[in-house]
């Protein structure tokens, strides 16, 4: 895609590029979950700069992506480094906190910065060089010094920066997005149904107004409002995370089945809308995957087995624990440890493993999905 980004003319574009321009917005939609208006705006923006119907650009794209902790923003980034560029890595991740004092424009054009990014490079204009395309992040962009956003105007504007030595960097072929939580505070308002979704992001937009210089707000493609996360979206975020985890068991020769039950219990229990779909990952990390690698390391899973996950209702009269258990063919439930819930509702997290033959079919239990 990148090679044609700047040297074809929109009169051109093939057919294979016109179906890939149209579903762009659908494929990172695989990726970034509950934020499907973010994604559509973004992928809007993509597609008016490359078939060049609007203004002229001295960038890709540039967008304000305004939202709460863990909603999506930087991983709509590295979806969009994904389907730009072929590869998600292709993402410069900068920390704007870093660069509060008016001297530290020159620790992010000159001299050795403190930030966090996949190229790493003395600086920003260092991984630059390394990277001729790709996206850069700059996170918390509401913090940074007023010479720092200065600098960065500049480079909206003229598309390419000069560094302290005098040497020019191009930006022609970047996408350059900003994140901020200005305003983030009036998302979370529907939520006490003290105001409309539309009423709270216009709350929002009149603070990035407020904050952020007219001469910024000018060149961008659009500033982009994340909503909060609801329980549901939540669940398809741990069915994500838990993607992951069985494509590593699947190295191993193991097979991983969830249950919907099973994410709408994750999404329960880790049910934090002002902190989005972080402490998703975090409940998985202790609850499932701390406990799964404990019976790899005993040897409690075989090769050629299928890992069940479930849920089962609890009597009333019993403990309020949580027991996991294992099931083996052959063999009895084993009852491996205990897990409290957070919630009145007790629930037993079933995780089974049935040894199967080799390449004997495995039948599907019925509300399970294999991720």
């Amino acid at each position: 895609m990148v090679s044609h980004w700047t040297s074809t003319p929109a009169i051109s574009l093939g057919i294979e590029e016109k179906e890939w321009l149209l579903s762009l917005g659908e494929r990172m939609k695989t990726r970034v979950v509950g934020q499907d208006l973010a994604v559509d705006a973004v992928a809007d923006a993509i597609l008016r700069s490359r078939v060049g119907l609007c203004q002229t650009r001295q960038v890709i794209g540039l967008f304000l992506f305004v939202g709460l902790t863990g909603v999506g923003k930087s991983e709509l980034a590295r979806a969009l480094a994904e389907q730009l560029f072929g590869n998600e890595n292709l993402l410069i991740q900068i920390n704007m906190s870093d660069y509060v004092e008016r001297e530290s424009v020159s620790q992010l054009v000159g001299s050795i910065p403190r930030y966090a990014g996949h190229i790493h490079g003395d600086n920003l204009i260092e991984a630059l060089r390394t990277m001729p395309h790709g996206v850069v992040l700059f996170d918390k962009v509401e913090k940074v010094s007023s010479s720092v956003l200065q600098a960065l105007i500049q480079v909206f504007y003229r598309g390419y920066l000069i560094d302290g030595q005098g040497r020019m960097v191009d930006f022609t072929n970047m996408v350059i997005i900003m994140t901020s939580y200005v305003g983030a505070k009036h998302i979370l308002a529907p939520l006490n149904f003290q105001t409309t979704m539309q009423r709270a992001q216009e709350r929002v937009m009149v603070e990035v107004r407020r904050h952020f210089r007219p001469e910024l707000l000018d060149r961008l493609d659009d500033v982009i409002i994340f909503n909060f996360l609801s329980p549901k979206r939540l669940g398809k975020v741990a069915r994500l995370h838990l993607r992951d985890v069985a494509s590593h068991l699947a190295e191993r020769g193991v097979a991983l089945s969830v249950s919907e039950d099973a994410l709408d219990l994750v999404a329960a229990m880790a049910y934090h809308p002002e902190f989005g779909a972080k402490p998703v990952k975090f409940w998985l990390q202790k609850n499932v995957v701390t406990k799964l690698s404990k019976m790899l390391i005993r040897d409690e899973i075989d090769e050629n087995s299928t890992i069940y996950i479930d849920v089962m209702p609890v009597p009333e009269n019993e403990d309020l624990s949580c027991n996991v258990r294992v099931k083996l063919s052959q063999k009895e439930d084993q009852d491996l440890l205990k897990v409290w819930p957070q919630s009145p509702l007790a629930v037993i997290i079933f995780i089974g493993i049935w040894r199967v033959l080799v390449g004997q079919p495995l039948a599907r239990k019925s509300g399970n999905t294999y991720v």
